[in-house]
């Protein structure tokens, strides 16, 4: 994702690298939200956590994609890959 990004994207090996960094970041933040919340929703009904996976991985889909297709901005960009990973 670093070399497409940077390549054929044009963003730079630099704001590359930030984007994929805060992609992890968001990776992190996303895993431990999402075990609590699925603990969380566990108590409540068995099948809450299956609905929290899948909407999550949806909504994560279309951010990837508009992530790899948006006009590169500097924030934009970290906001979209954020929220495209914490949902992923």
């Amino acid at each position: 994702m670093n070399d497409f990004l940077a390549q054929d994207r044009g963003m730079g090996v630099e704001g590359a690298t930030v984007t994929i960094t805060v992609f992890g970041f968001g990776l992190l933040a996303g895993m431990l939200f999402g075990g609590r919340a699925g603990e969380f929703l566990y108590r409540i009904n068995v099948r809450y956590p299956s609905l929290l996976m899948g909407s999550a991985a949806i909504v994560g889909t279309f951010t990837m994609q508009f992530m790899i297709n948006s006009v590169h901005g500097s924030a934009h960009i970290l906001i979209i890959a954020l929220v495209s990973s914490f949902g992923g």
